[in-house]
């Protein structure tokens, strides 16, 4: 069972006059984390609430929109004890920092909070013992979410993403944590964007959201897992139609692949886990199951209806539904509930 949800960092404080004084540790560490408005701001230190790192002692680190993001680095540092006034130990307004091999600990909010914004560059980065997630941002984003990061320790270990448009190419990488997808997601722009999800890549979705794929505009899908490290998307909560699912509507490419994939507990919105909708994409090696209607829903859609069932391993979809429905034809049900092929199994 996925952690329960707690309240997120809130919305941001009203800016401080510039004669606002700062406590007494803020500037020795100011410049050399690039806090400093004309200062380098590769940084190689601890900050911290003195004299020892106790969560919520002192604000963290806010970087503003007048941030400059070439010259903000953190680099090699060490922010703990952050979080005072359910603070994130690090806030970001609409600038993407750098934030690498950088350790963010015992923070009494969350560990990092991003307001329309990613990074410029976030690798080699360790996020615990913070008392909320250890990172939250929009989708759009998320694919600047780099390598060789750990998110686990957390009393929320999940990467909070908030929904919306994903209008260029965008990479889920594969982290320690799941993604936890709070808004439907949205892919599709004129420059047909791709959204690469990568092996072992696990997406949970909140109840009544979607990741809809070319619904507006066109868009690409590859989502190609591997045998033994398949790609999860499912609900927050296990339970059938706890979430919506994955829908390929008609501008989606035919390009599109969902291979070696796990869908799981949807069908919210009654048009099965999966949608495909006006589109002819690649479906082969999944498991779809546990609906609270169709595994799969077909319309208007010329795709072959029974390489979908002997590709991949359909189950326990619900009483009184078929496995498979496709608008076109008369619906045709397997009795037993479970698809015979055992595709991926």
């Amino acid at each position: 069972m996925p952690t329960p949800r707690t309240p997120s960092s809130p919305s941001p404080p009203a800016a401080r006059s510039s004669s606002a004084t700062a406590p007494p540790y803020a500037s020795a560490w100011a410049s050399p984390a690039g806090c400093g408005p004309k200062a380098p701001t590769a940084a190689s230190h601890s900050l911290r609430s003195p004299p020892h790192p106790d969560p919520g002692n002192w604000r963290g680190l806010e970087f503003w929109e007048k941030t400059d993001p070439d010259r903000t680095i953190l680099n090699y540092c060490r922010i703990e004890g952050a979080g005072a006034g359910n603070a994130s130990a690090i806030t970001c307004y609409s600038v993407p920092i750098t934030v690498a091999n950088t350790r963010i600990a015992g923070n009494s909010g969350n560990g990092i909070y991003c307001f329309n914004t990613g990074f410029a560059r976030f690798e080699n980065d360790t996020v615990t013992a913070c008392a909320g997630y250890p990172l939250h941002l929009a989708a759009q984003y998320v694919t600047t979410i780099g390598n060789g990061n750990s998110f686990t320790g957390n009393a929320l270990d999940g990467i909070e993403v908030t929904g919306g448009a994903i209008t260029q190419n965008a990479l889920f990488r594969r982290q320690n944590v799941p993604y936890l997808v709070r808004g439907t997601i949205e892919v599709g722009s004129n420059l047909e964007p791709a959204l690469i999800i990568q092996s072992g890549v696990e997406l949970r979705f909140d109840p009544g959201t979607a990741l809809a794929i070319g619904r507006t505009a066109p868009a690409r899908l590859q989502a190609v897992g591997a045998p033994d490290d398949s790609i999860t998307i499912t609900a927050a909560t296990p339970q059938p139609g706890a979430w919506n699912g994955l829908e390929l509507h008609h501008y989606a490419s035919s390009s599109s692949q969902l291979q070696y994939c796990r869908l799981l507990y949807g069908g919210g919105a009654n048009r099965g886990i999966l949608f495909i909708d006006s589109c002819v994409p690649a479906v082969t090696r999944n498991e779809i199951a546990w609906s609270s209607n169709n595994c799969i829903y077909v319309a208007n859609s010329d795709i072959d209806i029974e390489s979908l069932r002997r590709d991949n391993w359909l189950h326990d979809w619900a009483t009184g539904f078929d496995d498979i429905y496709d608008e076109q034809l008369a619906p045709k049900s397997t009795p037993d509930r479970e698809s015979r092929s055992g595709a991926i199994r």
